[in-house]
């Protein structure tokens, strides 16, 4: 049968056990950070850039745009980016709306890898009136995508800003002029 002071050395040394494993842990932690922190060749945040906006939809409520993301990450460990954000604003004579905002949450990139996250984006057609004349008479659209989000790539996390500026085509024009057109003729059939 034990005794009380064998069970309270046990535990002592259990504890102790206890106490050097964490110490072990955290100095190799601690080794590993110094080496990261104090290589020369840290390793570079991936690169987040806007590759396309396009107008994806349109109904009479909404207009949905389709904004592609591409994340180059030449590390050789992967990385996470996280509360990605952004607004998009459209340029339109000398000033500028924004029109909608977008999130994605969280997108894991790999060890020198690329990818492309498409977000959808649905944009009250009601932001959209001031514009309504441009639907109709330019053939392209300056829209810029400007936000932030979260990198992190191991121990290193950092706040990334972007503003990238896209011209996109209006693939609409021809669709409205067309309707416009059939309008006139019926109207002018009509008197």
């Amino acid at each position: 049968m034990e005794s009380v002071k064998d069970k309270k050395n046990l535990s002592r040394n259990k504890t102790k056990a206890l106490v050097f494993a964490a110490a072990i842990l955290l100095s190799a932690a601690a080794v590993i950070s110094a080496i990261y922190l104090f290589n020369e060749e840290k390793p570079a945040l991936p690169q987040i850039t806007i590759e396309n906006v396009v107008i994806s939809g349109i109904t009479p409520e909404i207009t949905a745009f389709d904004i592609t993301v591409q994340i180059n990450n030449t590390n050789p460990i992967g990385a996470v980016v996280s509360d990605l954000n952004f607004d998009i604003i459209w340029r339109y004579n000398e000033q500028n709306y924004i029109i909608g905002s977008g999130f994605k949450d969280k997108i894991e990139v790999g060890a020198d890898d690329n990818f492309l996250a498409v977000i959808p984006v649905e944009i009250d057609n009601e932001n959209l009136v001031p514009l309504a004349a441009a639907f109709m008479t330019d053939d392209y659209f300056d829209i810029s995508v400007k936000g932030d989000c979260n990198v992190q790539v191991s121990v290193l996390s950092v706040n990334v800003p972007f503003n990238e500026h896209r011209t996109i085509k209006n693939e609409l024009k021809p669709k409205i002029n067309d309707i416009l057109g059939d309008i006139k003729t019926v109207l002018f059939t009509l008197f």
